[in-house]
């Protein structure tokens, strides 16, 4: 029997499932898929985007020990069944989210026991978006066309997750969750499940794990609750609009042709016929469109059980044609063709554990308080589960394809053109590497990460590895102290760490990152070799660009906020200074005593978050208000747990007399004397604009410093 290339409808697959025929051989890994990867699968899912292939061996009962999806523990398949060879995770995720297991029998408690731990959740699309966000959902107007013109990016942060936790049975998503009624009295059937999605509604979150059951599924009432909030919303801004026609018109003119002349005739009960008809058509559509998606087909490669031996090959041809499966894997399966030596992760994990010599001009502070000036980047969080973290898997894969390509092949043979191509960190190109040149530079290129991990967590504050705000920044550092020269060169460095911090602050991997990787790859070069620094416009623009990182931005002047590699990179160039504690004991803050367990930290709000508090505010609601200027990332810095413990209480007033001078310094905290005279209603401002030109001094006269 030949191959054959199926397809399946996914509730087709988990009714399969439930009836023990489409199931896991138990040579497969675990379930392993943390939120983050879960939410993104989901967001693909939900835009219609593709999420691969899943390969299944056509079997018998008897063929392989097997379990479910979603559970760790042995069953019985039936006597005719399949076996999913590739793409446990995606199913095993997308069977939590669209079929609530908690509910197939009455005893939640025991589903919960059995499940993965990162399977206990439930998971919720938040319809109503924030200000300064898109409106995939159309709540703002109550229209909502479809979701396939989005993708994956936009619609990420709209998917929520509530993990289930076994003793919080009072929170409202949970599925022991008993509702009363105002009187104590406990609510059963209808009334229970009305109330719970009146709880939905007014975190304006729809759950996704009814959508098999259609109308009757508990979406469908909270998506109606959702919607009659809203109406009254709509209604009142008509109210309240001087030209309310032409208002009226963009609402309910798609509902009602004659919406101007009922308006004009104060016809009251068709205009009210039509807000209900508005409300009606949104709560369809957008049940329509997600109680669909459990209808999509998922393609499948169904192999009959002789074809086993044939998995991997199948697995790399796959691959090559664009279905999204872990390139790392396949690699890792190219390499094991060498029998002889160990399996390329244990490798890697190896080398990420060892520790290596720090060059005294890469932070002469930590050679000089210790004992030696040997470090490991292990507590940077490289290793997962005994594996490289995902992160690491990438960044290790592209520099092993820069290695080959552009340092151990003569790329520049008999051609005029640039040597330096994006596709040489694109999946193809590095699936197209033997075996041979995989075993051959895998220790030299994870020597070269390891070597860019020191000198993001000496030079640059970096605590963890997946906190650099551009992960293809570190590519390009890896690049460069692949070489020995380079990593003994404090001139390379300081010019290494004028290009980050220009690259980060002046917007350089704002757009095209892949583009701009390698042509900064290219552009070091030049500037390493003939002081040729095409850096400068990058150096100039630092916290002035437009739409990325600005005062404007900063002070919240305007409806944009600064993103997170912006957030993350103020604190971190703070740290990197080693600033001193706020605490009267000159201690320093450092990213190594952080990392090595002896300092603990927490980013702590210089003017603190209760001072802005009203009769109808909390510090946990303007904490969530991005758009607040105290929750600018001028208002942010390091300090130790125990610094913050000892000053929380206190307003800024009375702990800036109460911390050393020298830690206001190193922390580029600036007019605490005017702070302390003028503690009105404008001082926010008034502090946080002498902060942003503080850094902005230090960080320009640094990046002098460096190449100077």
């Amino acid at each position: 029997m030949p191959i054959e290339n199926i397809d399946r409808e996914l509730k087709k697959i988990y009714e399969l499932n439930t009836a023990k025929k489409f199931v896991l051989p138990n040579f497969q890994r675990s379930f392993v898929w943390k939120s983050k990867a879960q939410k993104e699968l989901i967001a693909s899912f939900i835009v219609h985007l593709p999420i691969g292939s899943l390969l299944v061996l056509e079997g018998q009962q008897g063929d392989f020990s097997a379990r479910a999806l979603c559970f760790p523990d042995k069953i019985q398949p039936a006597e005719d069944c399949n076996y999913v060879l590739d793409g446990q995770q995606r199913l095993s995720t997308l069977r939590t989210v669209f079929y609530d297991l908690f509910q197939e029998n009455d005893d939640w408690l025991a589903t919960w026991n059995k499940l993965y731990s990162s399977l206990r959740a439930r998971w919720f699309i938040r319809v109503k978006p924030d200000k300064s966000e898109l409106d995939p959902f159309g709540f703002r107007r109550l229209h909502f066309e479809t979701l396939v013109k989005y993708d994956q990016g936009q619609l990420v942060d709209f998917i929520e997750e509530r993990k289930i936790f076994k003793t919080k049975t009072n929170f409202f998503c949970h599925p022991g969750y008993k509702p009363v009624d105002n009187d104590g009295n406990k609510l059963t059937g209808n009334k229970a499940r009305l109330h719970i999605a009146r709880k939905f509604a007014e975190s304006n979150i729809v759950p996704l794990y009814e959508l098999h059951k259609g109308q009757s599924g508990i979406h469908h009432k909270t998506l109606d609750q959702i919607a009659s909030k809203r109406l009254d919303d709509l209604k009142a801004e008509v109210n309240d609009t001087v030209d309310y026609i032409v208002k009226y018109n963009a609402l309910l003119g798609e509902v009602e042709d004659d919406i101007e002349e009922l308006v004009k005739n104060d016809d009251t009960n068709a205009i009210d016929q039509a807000w209900i008809e508005l409300k009606v058509r949104w709560v369809r559509s957008v049940s329509e469109y997600l109680e669909g998606i459990t209808s999509r087909k998922i393609p499948i490669i169904l192999l009959p059980s002789s074809e086993i031996s044939r998995a991997v090959a199948i697995f790399e041809a796959i691959n090559k044609g664009g279905t999204p499966l872990s390139v790392y894997d396949l690699v890792v399966a190219k390499a094991a063709k060498n029998s002889e030596i160990d399996n390329l992760s244990n490798r890697i994990c190896k080398k990420l554990r060892d520790k290596i010599d720090i060059p005294d001009h890469l932070n002469s502070k930590f050679t000089s308080s210790s004992l030696s000036n040997r470090w490991s980047c292990e507590n940077m969080q490289v290793i997962d589960n005994n594996e490289p973290a995902r992160f690491v898997q990438d960044w290790y894969l592209n520099i092993l394809s820069l290695i080959v390509y552009l340092k151990e092949k003569d790329s520049s043979a008999n051609t005029s053109d640039s040597i330096y191509r994006v596709e040489y960190i694109k999946r193809e190109r590095i699936l197209e590497l033997s075996s041979e040149e995989i075993n051959q530079y895998t220790d030299r290129a994870v020597a070269s990460l390891v070597r860019a991990f020191a000198f993001v967590h000496f030079r640059c504050g970096v605590m963890k590895v997946n906190s650099v705000p551009y992960r293809l920044m570190v590519l390009v550092i890896a690049y460069f102290l692949d070489d020995e020269n380079n990593w003994n060169d404090k001139i390379i460095i300081d010019q290494l760490e004028h290009w980050y911090w220009c690259s980060l602050f002046g917007g350089g991997y704002h757009y095209r990152q892949n583009e701009t990787c390698i042509e900064d790859v290219e552009n070091l070069s030049i500037f390493f070799e003939k002081g040729e620094n095409k850096f400068q416009k990058r150096a100039a623009d630092v916290l002035n660009i437009v739409g990325y990182a600005n005062k404007d931005m900063l002070l919240r002047k305007n409806e944009e906020v600064e993103g997170a590699s912006v957030r993350e990179g103020i604190l971190q160039y703070i740290l990197s200074k080693s600033p001193v504690d706020f605490l009267n004991d000159d201690k320093k803050i450092t990213t190594w005593g952080v990392t090595d367990g002896k300092l603990d930290v927490e980013v702590h709000h210089l003017i603190p978050l209760a001072d802005a508090t009203t009769i109808d505010s909390s510090s946990s609601k303007i904490r969530k208000d991005k758009s607040h200027i105290l929750n600018s990332a001028l208002n942010l810095t390091y300090i130790s747990k125990n610094a913050n413990r000892k000053i929380r209480d206190k307003g800024p007033v009375d702990y800036f007399d109460y911390i050393d001078s020298m830690s206001t310094i190193g922390h580029c905290v600036p007019s605490v004397d005017k702070l302390k005279n003028d503690y009105g209603e404008d001082y926010y401002e008034s502090f946080l604009t002498d902060r942003f030109e503080f850094i902005s001094r230090e960080l320009r006269q640094e990046l002098d410093d460096l190449i100077n």
